[in-house]
């Protein structure tokens, strides 16, 4: 039992786990995750500080800025929103060393695609 795509030259396909990692070890993971690693602690400090990003106006409306600043709820979801961009971040450049771990890649994949369902939800929805 040959294959028969075997005896016309053709190479087999690489398996699930080596095309993830030479996914992973692509550069452009690194760069994925590099603005999350800064902007994720700025954004912390930024919230325990209770303070106004100097371009918060360029990104959301002003009254979102004071009522995240009046409310200490708010500012917990921020920080806990936040918190959590900055461990996929680390996640993901540990996944570039260690492939193996799909439960990571796929739990991080989905936490990041529930993300951007949030915030395009929040940015379609009329204010009220």
């Amino acid at each position: 039992g040959v294959c028969p795509f075997r005896r016309l030259g053709f190479a087999p396909l690489p398996t699930l786990h080596e095309t993830a990692r030479m996914a992973l070890q692509s550069p452009l993971y690194t760069l994925a995750a590099l603005p999350w690693l800064v902007l994720s602690p700025l954004n912390v400090i930024k919230l325990l500080l209770n303070t106004v990003s100097p371009t918060a106006h360029l990104w959301v409306p002003k009254e979102t800025e004071q009522c995240q600043a009046g409310c200490g709820i708010a500012r917990m979801w921020a920080t806990l929103f936040w918190s959590q961009q900055f461990c996929w971040a680390c996640a993901l450049l540990y996944t570039r060393h260690a492939p193996h771990q799909e439960g990571l890649i796929l739990f991080g994949a989905v936490t990041k695609l529930m993300v951007a369902c949030l915030l395009l939800n929040g940015r379609t929805t009329p204010p009220r």
